[in-house]
């Protein structure tokens, strides 16, 4: 017998580049169930006005895209919520459907290699080095932390290791 849920969630992390690494996939899919059943959140409205009236256009403009985007997957896949033991399967059925279109054409995943070191983390290590630099920015805009690169990660581990040196 196989995981449903678990299988669609793995094809989209996949889809978005960034398996194994669950977490992440599942903090949108939570986001895009949010979206699905509610909408855009009230608190977003104050939001953007609250931009707007101190002058940061750019940051207003940003919060209405993500209103409008929030609000039209509500409008498109409202549908595939309601109530059952199927709910959450239906509602992955639907962010496979939003990840197809969002991240198909983003990341080859053939590119990408996901290395396990000895710290218990997982790092992202590109095949074809000419798309690391793109991923890297791309996912640090997206990040509430820093997605590190292995040459970075490698540097801040040598720093913590001098500075636990100093300590002895």
């Amino acid at each position: 017998m196989t995981d449903t849920l678990n299988d669609i969630l793995v094809e989209c992390a996949r889809l978005r580049g960034c398996y194994p690494l669950m977490h992440r996939t599942l903090h949108e899919f939570d986001w895009f169930c949010s979206c699905a059943i509610f909408g855009a959140e009230a608190i977003l409205g104050y939001e953007i006005l609250r931009a707007e009236n101190g002058g940061d256009s750019k940051h207003a403009t940003a919060l209405r895209d993500r209103q409008t985007t929030e609000n039209g997957i509500r409008a498109r896949f409202k549908s595939h919520y309601s109530y059952g033991d199927d709910e959450l399967v239906r509602l992955a059925e639907a962010f496979l459907v939003y990840c197809r279109e969002e991240y198909a054409d983003e990341v080859d995943v053939e590119t990408v290699e996901f290395v396990g070191h000895d710290d218990g983390e997982t790092h992202v290590e590109f095949v074809d080095k000419r798309l690391e630099a793109q991923w890297v920015a791309y996912h640090r805009d997206e990040a509430r932390f820093p997605i590190l690169t292995p040459a970075e990660h490698k540097k801040r581990h040598e720093k913590g290791s001098r500075k636990s040196e100093g300590r002895r």
